[in-house]
């Protein structure tokens, strides 16, 4: 097995500077790459301190703990460097919310150029094939694992997709390290686990061949797919916006499969999780009939409908409101948001502001008439979209709105510098960046 590898590695990653780096779990898969990656480095044409390992702790249960426990234990034993990334999974115990914390954070973290090796093999990309084609999904889902793709400022590349889960166990006995088995593989609530567990052994006894059957029609899909993509994508561009919002005056036009491939290739082109087959219809329906505020939810993002366009939108954690003295602390870390304040400027503060958020009903003094307006009314005038208006942050003195932010301004009259009360100059950024259309005339 060793030897079939060489090659192909040293063809992809022969002569780099950059660093190589194996995605750890701890299971058997994820650590033959890794030994292997090690043991043959010279081979590869790589320096052994160019090679190490990444470990994304979900942090949902105790097995998390122990699965990185046991991540650092190995690459202590092998003298790899490992790097731990936290992640927040959101719905918990969410299959496709998990994979997007993991390759959320594999992004965040890719150095530049950098080289992210994932240990699937043959046997993933036939359960791939088989659950995505029960989920409803299109070619793309058909043409099951991809080998490489583009992440963050590098790449990722599945070297093993050709080796089959019984020659990696092989290849480890012979090796003699142990492997960590993830509880989660084996818990059936999980579809992949319950495909392994109840469905493999019946097609096992009936159909011997499945997985090479299914990994040869990954390939075909593969070369369907990349053909009708290109199809696809020519007539999406009909209908994108600047902001890669979809544009909804002419997409009804087209017919429900049309409609629906359309819309495919907008998501898979966000890189976000795909949305199962009965949740694509119910998106077609949304675009063919949409209605101002309509949301479609799926996976950790969702589509929403607003001012003549359909936008995806990824659920953003909700931050939580706190005390700020910024003359004592200028920079404020927030989830999802980070303040900064620096003497002078438009914005008066008392010397301890309440930062919170919309929960409803808020009113403010507009600066434009002085009088009493719905804070939800002023951040719809200055084209926030609706589903970013809870995570811009308020301005509280006591019990009295000051100011609000709308996305590029702060709104309200009552935070006016006086001479008892100098301005501020006080920047926001979002993370991700907030939804913004111009305001509309009048």
């Amino acid at each position: 097995m060793a030897t079939e590898l060489g090659p192909e590695l040293l063809a992809a990653i022969s002569g780099r500077s950059a660093p190589v780096h194996v995605a750890l779990s701890g299971g058997v898969d994820s650590s033959v790459l890794l030994h292997l990656l090690l043991d043959s480095h010279r081979h590869l044409g790589l320096d052994r301190d160019q090679i190490g390992a990444v470990h994304v702790n979900h942090g949902l249960s105790e097995e998390a703990e122990v699965a990185e426990r046991h991540c650092l234990d190995i690459c202590r034993q092998w003298r790899a460097p490992l790097e731990v990334l936290r992640v927040e999974v959101e719905p918990p115990g969410d299959e496709a919310a998990a994979r997007q914390a993991r390759y959320r954070a594999w992004a965040d973290w890719m150095p530049a150029g950098g080289l992210l090796l994932l240990g699937h093999q043959s046997d993933d990309v036939a359960e791939s094939v088989l659950l995505n084609l029960l989920r409803g999904l299109g070619p793309s889902g058909l043409a099951g694992i991809p080998e490489r793709r583009a992440l963050g400022g590098g790449a990722i590349w599945r070297p093993l997709l050709g080796v089959s889960r019984t020659e990696i166990l092989d290849c480890a006995r012979r090796l003699g390290f142990a492997w960590r088995e993830d509880p989660a593989n084996r818990d059936e609530r999980f579809a992949r686990a319950h495909l392994r567990g109840k469905i493999a052994p019946l097609l096992d006894a009936r159909f011997a061949g499945w997985r090479r059957t299914l990994n040869r029609q990954a390939g075909r899909f593969r070369h369907w797919s990349a053909q009708l993509e290109a199809l696809h994508a020519e007539r999406l561009a009909e209908h994108l916006g600047p902001d890669g919002q979809l544009l909804l005056g002419g997409i009804g036009q087209l017919s429900d499969d049309d409609l629906e491939d359309c819309a495919r290739t907008w998501i898979d082109r966000t890189g976000r999780a795909q949305p199962r087959g009965r949740t694509y219809r119910e998106i077609a329906r949304t675009l063919r009939n949409p209605t101002e505020g309509a949301e479609v939810r799926f996976g950790a993002g969702a589509l929403h409908v607003w001012r003549g366009a359909a936008y995806l939108v990824e659920r953003a954690p909700e931050p939580a409101a706190c005390d700020w003295a910024p003359a004592e602390r200028p920079e404020l870390a927030l989830p999802g948001l980070c303040i900064r304040a620096a003497p002078g400027g438009p914005l008066a503060l008392p010397e301890r502001v309440r930062i919170g958020f919309r929960r409803g009903g808020e009113r403010i003094e507009s600066a434009r008439c002085g009088a009493m307006r719905p804070l939800k009314n002023l951040l719809s005038e200055a084209g926030l979209a609706p589903w970013d208006r809870g995570r811009v942050p308020l301005l509280w003195d006591g019990e009295r709105l000051i100011a609000a932010w709308s996305g590029r301004d702060w709104i309200g009259a009552a935070a006016a510098p006086t001479p008892a009360r100098p301005g501020w100059t006080v920047s926001i950024e979002h993370s991700p960046p907030l939804t913004l259309h111009r305001p509309e005339a009048g």
